[in-house]
């Protein structure tokens, strides 16, 4: 055991006590003043509030999916959750988390931004795909 312990020291490692005495000394050193608890001589504190997403039930889920034309199955796709999760946010058997609430929140508020995220492949005459905005 000691040989391990002298190698540690040698090998330029701190030892656990003496890195405890120096993380000791530069709290003393903040608390008296002496030091910035950010190292650089300055800290900021702001108070702020970050705005609660809006309560969405089976109705307004229903209607945000409506409006951008396009079934359960493709707007799952959309919000990155599964159809079946859908499904029981229209049913109101389940509410969407904070997170997809404020996803839905933007989806209502910019319905523009998120169409052009889906296309309808159409198979053309010449059997070439192209792809068709959703309205």
């Amino acid at each position: 055991m000691r040989k391990k312990a002298r190698l540690i020291r040698q090998s330029g490692a701190t030892p656990f006590a003496e890195q405890v005495r120096q993380s000791l000394g530069e709290l003393q050193s903040i608390m008296d003043g002496r030091q910035s608890p950010s190292g650089g001589g300055r800290f900021t504190v702001r108070t702020i509030e970050v705005v609660e997403p809006s309560r969405h039930n089976a109705s307004s889920v229903r209607a945000i999916r409506e409006s951008l034309n396009i079934s359960q199955t493709v707007f799952a796709q959309l919000m990155g959750v599964s159809p079946a999760l859908v499904r029981a946010w229209e049913l109101g058997t389940r509410r969407p988390a904070p997170i997809a609430r404020r996803l839905l929140d933007q989806m209502r508020k910019s319905r523009s931004s998120f169409a052009p995220l889906v296309r309808v492949l159409h198979r053309g005459g010449d059997a070439s795909r192209r792809a068709r905005r959703v309205a």
